[in-house]
């Protein structure tokens, strides 16, 4: 990151996350939402933000949509991606996703120059 930026209540400092509903325990997870975790994301079985799968098939489409607006070929660049995910989380008003799209839109940004 190169600099902090701070305004209008949104940043792009790392910032923390905890979840304020109860997460699925791997320990108590079924097969079924075992199998949505590991189809989502590499981490998604280490983070709180998707051990929110009470509901697996939700979840498995949320993800679905997600990797292939972000990851699929062709299309923007990944940094424009990020880009535009900025700006969508600033306009839903999500401090948190904004401030994780903006650090990796630096990120593949600098990468590129």
């Amino acid at each position: 990151m190169s600099r902090v930026i701070e305004a209008h209540g949104f940043t792009n400092r790392v910032l923390g996350w905890d979840a304020w509903l109860d997460v699925v325990g791997l320990a108590d997870a079924s097969p079924e939402q075992i199998t949505v975790l590991e189809e989502s994301h590499l981490k998604a079985k280490e983070s709180d933000y998707y051990l929110f799968v009470h509901q697996p098939e939700i979840l498995r489409q949320r993800s679905a949509a997600f990797n292939a607006i972000m990851y699929a070929p062709g299309g923007l660049p990944g940094a424009e991606r990020e880009l535009a995910s900025t700006v969508v989380s600033r306009v839903n008003g999500c401090v948190y996703c904004a401030s994780v799209h903006a650090q990796r839109f630096e990120q593949l940004a600098n990468a590129t120059t």
